[in-house]
């Protein structure tokens, strides 16, 4: 059930980001997303469709909205923080690494998703698989072949963020497949 909402939670975060552009076209100040926002996830939270949510709006690098939805643990009544809760997000990691990648390619900083990801890592690298390099477009659709790891981010366990070239070395998971393509 957590996940199943979790899940949910993701999408219509997912929803939001996506209608932002009609969004935009209001003028938008904490009050008109408040009023906007408590509406969506009030019902949403009474429908039982979603366990909780956080939505952040940020216009021109200012927070303009900020506030959790529901709870982070609904036994205890604890509510969900928008700063501190965290959630067990999995594959939508794919969303943010396609999205900082796209922007990035805008900017002419990457010229092409076939490029070995290692071209662009500064603090760390990749290993290779079969004498092959990861390529970004692997990255993005989770098909380089790493193990499944969470970091500790879905646990209470302390962990001191960011974390160093070596600590994060130390801590990629081991690659259990061998990349597409190859034998």
């Amino acid at each position: 059930m957590i996940v199943k909402n979790s899940i949910r939670s993701i999408i219509v975060s997912v929803l939001i980001i996506a209608a932002y552009p009609a969004i935009a076209q209001v003028d938008i100040n904490s009050d008109t997303v408040k009023a906007w926002a408590d509406d969506l996830f009030s019902q949403s939270l009474d429908e039982k469709r979603l366990s909780g949510a956080v939505l952040t709006v940020v216009r021109d690098s200012d927070v303009i909205f900020s506030r959790g939805y529901g709870y982070a643990d609904y036994a205890a009544k604890t509510e969900i923080d928008p700063v501190k809760t965290r959630f067990m997000i999995g594959s939508i990691t794919k969303t943010f690494t396609a999205t900082s990648l796209a922007q990035l390619m805008d900017r002419g900083l990457v010229d092409s998703l076939d490029d070995p990801a290692n071209k662009y890592l500064k603090r760390d690298t990749l290993p290779q698989v079969d004498g092959k390099d990861i390529t970004l477009k692997e990255l993005i659709t989770h098909t380089a072949g790493f193990g499944n790891i969470t970091f500790h981010l879905s646990n209470d366990k302390k962990v001191a963020y960011p974390l160093s070239a070596e600590e994060v070395a130390a801590r990629r998971p081991p690659i259990i497949r061998k990349l597409k393509g190859t034998a």
